[in-house]
């Protein structure tokens, strides 16, 4: 049996991080309503209905306060990655399930995405505590090196050889960028189904298998169903991410009609 005293500093601990989470939650909320400049810590303690020392106790400024947002994401992010890099299948389908994994990561935290820069900017991280400065350093080394380890694994493995003055961290860094860069694509609005890509997920999975192709990392397309990798990710592995988001999608269905 625990002792009373445990038990009592375990229910606080515990109280402690959900209002921490409560506090994120806001400010994430609003920093997609007023932005960077608009968001403070009044205006988040109204949200949360805390007293603005209340948050203070939590995080020192609104740009500690942001920090903290961008360690959660990260480590959601990282949590996504690694699930995907420790599966046992091959390298390239493992470089597949990681890229299933970032657009999961974007599905599920669509708020910290579209405020990804503004969480990660040069401004946040001057005015944020060292330690949270720290941490952020090291879940962007643990997110990167996961990624660098397929790669390192498919050349190791005999499946991939890169091309003469490439590294694995280069290769990830253009693979994430494209993922990257259109995943904000898909948020701007652009109604790129009226011209000629109804799915940037389908678009994205087609061009992924062409480039590796092209890289000649094996198993290449025409000898691998990597249609059924797919199929696996989505009926598996993150099956219960993509349940929780078509509940979501059917309860705002039912609260807009």
């Amino acid at each position: 049996m625990i002792p009373p005293l445990m038990n009592t500093a375990s229910r606080k601990q515990r109280e402690i991080a959900a209002r921490e989470e409560l506090i994120l939650d806001c400010a994430a909320r609003l920093l997609g309503e007023v932005g960077y400049q608009g968001l403070s810590m009044d205006r988040v303690a109204e949200a949360v209905e805390y007293s603005k020392g209340t948050i203070y106790q939590h995080f020192d400024c609104k740009e500690d306060l942001l920090a903290g947002l961008c360690l959660r994401s990260s480590q959601d992010l990282y949590d996504l990655f690694s699930r995907a890099a420790g599966l046992d299948l091959s390298p390239r389908e493992r470089l597949i399930a990681i890229a299933f994994a970032y657009q999961l990561f974007i599905r599920l935290h669509p708020l910290e995405f579209a405020n990804m820069q503004t969480l990660k900017s040069a401004t946040v991280r001057e005015k944020t505590s060292a330690e949270n400065r720290c941490a952020m350093q090291t879940i962007e080394a643990q997110v990167m090196n996961t990624l660098t380890q397929v790669v390192r694994d498919g050349v190791s493995s005999g499946d991939l050889t890169l091309p003469q003055g490439l590294t694995c961290e280069e290769l990830i860094f253009c693979l994430w960028a494209t993922q990257y860069g259109a995943a904000s694509l898909g948020i701007s609005g652009i109604p790129f189904a009226d011209y000629g890509v109804p799915s940037i997920a389908g678009a994205l999975q087609k061009f992924n298998n062409n480039l590796l192709d092209g890289l000649n990392w094996h198993p290449v397309s025409k000898e691998f169903d990597y249609a059924a990798t797919q199929r696996y990710l989505e009926q598996q592995v993150f099956n219960a991410e993509l349940r929780m988001l078509q509940d979501d999608a059917e309860t705002r269905q039912r609260k807009s009609s």
